[in-house]
């Protein structure tokens, strides 16, 4: 389904920019995301010292790190917009539904629908489609979507209400009219590959930007729980790229999360794999707590003639290796403002919690603590310290 002329004319101030500034924009978008993801990760670190045992911490982190780049004016795409948001690129990954919020995709905290209001009227911007509605996908590929209030799929002792015509329900409905398109953002279940995910295993649920939709027909009936449904039929307009998610099942009862996987990677015809050997079961010689094995192709059989794995840091004689002061921090590092080691990181935490790197740092070199610092070895700050913490992919071509 093609976009008519009006909606072009008429929301072409959301996308119309040169290819410089849609770099500059996407750069920033990165930015931003970076810079949530370290606070999270933060305040993450911080609730589970402060409050261990609590199983909202995750939530909490979240909610906290968003408001407070908020109040700082961190945030991206503040103004609400109809139709594609520039720097984000259809089929682009998010880790959260904060992180919508923070780059401007959708606005909403909790409410699956975002509209903005302008000349009394309001028009629908974004909806995230997930579970918690009856949602289903029809065969033909049209997603019927329901509307918001009354009948949430949570718990069983609350007070059920009729769906009522207003708030982002009459957004959808004056979006139908006015032929104006919906920003769609799917939950999905697996893990992907996405630009903005390459730092995070998203094995379980992450958003993938859907692009934009139509809102094509609305229809009121009775939901499972006996109460008035708002139902929006709406099709994605083809112009625009596929995404990494593909339906699973195509009934029309079926349940949203369960019908999308990540699509499968194909080999090109004529590709015939080649069979893999072992060569060496472990390369380093059980200097690892893991085995490093050598796999190649089974018609590789020039191997490296000598090869020394070293799990220390070897330093030439020329090398002045002088042990500077340490940081006097006793809690972990949680406070980088204060800690002598991520003020040389320009304070900014190169790891996350489970020790990996988690943000580009403007210097090549990374400043961790040491046997000078006052602070424990489960300091965050010391990612590179104790060797290979997980299995190490069993495959090293030649």
């Amino acid at each position: 389904m093609n976009a008519s002329k009006p909606y072009r004319k008429r929301h072409e101030d959301c996308s119309r920019s040169t290819s410089s500034g849609k770099e500059l924009k996407r750069w920033k978008v990165n930015r931003t995301l970076v810079t949530f993801r370290n606070l999270f990760e933060k305040l993450m670190h911080e609730y589970k010292v402060y409050e261990p045992g609590n199983s909202k911490v995750k939530t909490k982190a979240l909610m906290e790190a968003a408001r407070t780049m908020r109040r700082e004016h961190q945030w991206e795409n503040t103004q609400k917009c109809v139709g594609h948001i520039l720097g984000i690129d259809v089929g682009d990954v998010f880790q959260n539904w904060a992180e919508l919020n923070v780059i401007g995709l959708h606005r909403q905290f909790w409410n699956g629908i975002d509209y903005k209001v302008m000349d009394n009227s309001s028009l629908a911007t974004s909806i995230v489609v997930t579970d918690r509605y009856d949602n289903a996908w029809k065969s033909n590929g049209t997603l019927v979507y329901e509307g918001q209030g009354g009948n949430p799929n949570v718990g069983r002792n609350i007070s059920l209400i009729d769906q009522t015509l207003k708030g982002g329900n009459l957004a959808l409905k004056n979006s139908m009219q006015a032929r104006s398109p919906v920003r769609v953002i799917l939950k999905v279940c697996g893990k992907f590959d996405g630009e903005f995910s390459k730092t995070s295993n998203n094995f379980h649920h992450s958003y993938v930007y859907d692009g934009l939709y139509l809102v094509d027909t609305m229809k009121i009936e009775r939901g499972k729980y006996g109460k008035l449904v708002f139902k929006f039929a709406l099709n994605r307009i083809l112009v625009q790229p596929q995404t990494c998610v593909a339906l699973k099942d195509h009934g029309e009862n079926s349940r949203q999360l369960a019908s999308f996987t990540p699509r499968k990677k194909h080999k090109p015809k004529g590709c015939v794999a080649q069979k893999e050997v072992v060569r060496i079961k472990d390369l380093s010689n059980g200097g690892e707590k893991f085995s490093v094995r050598v796999v190649t192709s089974s018609d590789c059989v020039q191997l490296p003639t000598s090869f020394d794995y070293v799990v220390n840091n070897i330093y030439s004689n020329k090398f002045n290796l002088a042990f500077l002061g340490g940081c006097d921090c006793a809690d972990g590092c949680v406070d980088k403002e204060s800690c002598v080691c991520f003020r040389k990181n320009g304070s900014r935490m190169p790891n996350d919690c489970n020790k990996r790197l988690a943000s580009d740092m403007e210097s090549s070199f990374i400043y961790e603590c040491g046997p000078s610092c006052k602070c424990s070895s489960s300091c965050i700050n010391r990612g590179t310290q104790y060797g290979v913490d997980v299995q190490p992919p069993s495959t090293v071509f030649y």
